[in-house]
C-alpha cells in the first residue's frame, strides 16, 4: 500500500509540474513515466517537484486516509532512496525505452561462482552478474554485465548497464580482499566486448565514475555510419584494441596486450562484413574465457533460455508478446 500511494502521489506531482514546466532539458517530458519493478520512478527531490518533508507527509496522509496505520517516516525514506539510485540519464538516443533523457531500472546482483556439491558453499567467489531490463514497448530483455575480481583485487567489468547509483554500488560492492596487493576492489578495467549500442552506451558515463580504469574494446566501435572518436564517444583514449594480437604480438605490439589475459583469456569473432552506407563494415564480438571459475563471458554470440522467468521480467508482457495477432485473447499462464 505504501509503495502505491508514493508512486501514486509522483505521478499526480509529475502530471502538475509538466503543466508548469512543459520542456524539460532533455525535451522528453511529454513520454510516460518508465516504469520498474516494485514501483515507479520518483524525481530526485523525491515525488516530482515535491520535497522530500512534503513527500512524507502526503504519503503517510493518503495512507491513513486508506484505512491504513501511518507508516514510520524511515519505511518512506527506504522507498523513496531506493526508487532515487534507480534512476539515470540516456545521454545518447537510441531505440529501447527511454529513447532519450531521464528513466529508472532496477539492478540485480548474482554470485556466478560454482556451488560445492557436498556442502552447498560457492567456490570462486569472484564472479558476478548484473542484470537490468532492456525495455521497448512490452518486450522486456534482460540485459547482463559481468564482474570479475581480479587476483591482485581489482575489478574488470564486461559490458557496463545504466548507470544508476544502484548499479554503481553493487558493482564497487563485488571489491573484496586483495591478498595483500592493493587492488582493494578499484574498478581498473572496463570492457567494450561488440558493436552493438545497448551494450556500450552506457560505458561513458561508467568511465566518469571510474576515470582511473583502463578501457578494452572490440574492434569497429562506432565506426558506422561514420567514425566518432574513442574521447567522444567514451570520454577518454582506449587502452587497447582486443584484436588478433592477443597469440600472435610481436615486440612492438606487446603493449596493447592486456594485463588481465593470463586470468581471462579472449578471442575476437567476426559477425560478417556488410555494405552500410557504401562503406564495407565488420561487426565484431570479443569472447571471453574467466579460467579460475571456468566462466564463458559472450554478449550476443550465444543466447540462453531460461525455462524460468527471469526475475526483473513481467510474465504478463511475456505472455503478450507471444500473441499472434492483438485480436487474439490473452494466452494462459502454463508450465510450457
Amino acid at each position: 500500500m505504501i509503495r502505491f500511494l508514493a508512486c501514486y502521489m509522483y505521478r499526480l506531482s509529475a502530471a502538475i509540474t509538466f503543466v508548469a514546466l512543459p520542456t524539460i532539458t532533455h525535451g522528453w517530458a511529454p513520454f510516460s513515466t518508465p516504469r520498474h519493478r516494485g514501483g515507479c520512478k520518483p524525481s530526485t527531490t523525491a515525488l516530482g517537484g515535491t520535497s522530500r518533508r512534503d513527500a512524507l507527509a502526503i504519503v503517510s496522509s493518503f495512507a491513513v486516509g486508506f484505512g491504513s496505520s501511518s507508516p514510520s517516516n524511515a519505511i518512506i525514506e527506504d522507498l523513496l532512496l531506493e526508487n532515487e539510485k534507480q534512476q539515470y540519464t540516456l545521454k545518447f538516443p537510441t531505440l529501447f525505452a527511454p529513447l532519450y533523457g531521464d528513466a529508472s531500472r532496477s539492478t540485480i546482483k548474482r554470485s556466478l561462482g560454482r556451488t560445492d556439491g557436498n556442502n552447498g558453499n560457492i567456490e570462486n567467489d569472484n564472479i558476478w552478474a548484473m542484470e537490468q531490463n532492456l525495455e521497448l514497448g512490452p518486450l522486456q530483455t534482460p540485459l547482463r554485465c559481468t564482474v570479475v575480481r581480479l587476483r591482485d583485487g581489482t575489478l574488470w567489468i564486461h559490458a557496463p548497464l545504466a548507470p544508476t547509483e544502484e548499479f554503481f554500488e553493487l558493482v564497487e560492492s563485488c571489491g573484496g580482499s586483495d591478498g595483500g596487493t592493493g587492488g582493494g576492489g578499484r574498478v581498473a578495467h572496463v570492457v567494450v566486448p561488440t558493436y552493438a549500442l545497448e551494450h556500450k552506451v552506457f560505458v561513458k558515463d561508467c568511465m566518469a565514475r571510474w576515470p582511473d580504469a583502463e578501457l578494452w574494446t572490440s574492434p569497429g566501435q562506432f565506426s558506422f555510419p561514420f567514425r566518432v572518436s574513442d574521447e567522444f564517444a567514451f570520454g577518454k583514449r582506449v587502452a587497447g584494441v582486443l584484436g588478433d594480437c592477443y597469440r600472435n604480438c610481436n615486440v612492438d605490439d606487446a603493449a596493447v596486450i592486456p594485463p588481465w589475459s593470463d586470468e581471462i583469456e579472449y578471442a575476437t569473432l567476426s559477425g560478417g562484413t556488410f555494405d552500410i552506407g557504401g562503406n564495407p563494415t565488420t561487426l565484431y564480438e570479443t569472447a571471453f574465457f574467466h579460467k579460475a571459475s571456468k566462466t564463458l563471458i559472450v554478449t550476443d554470440a550465444v543466447a540462453r533460455i531460461p525455462t524460468s522467468v527471469p526475475p526483473l521480467n513481467d510474465p504478463q508482457k511475456l505472455l503478450l508478446i507471444s500473441k499472434r495477432t492483438t485480436s487474439d485473447a490473452m494466452p494462459e499462464d502454463t508450465p510450457q
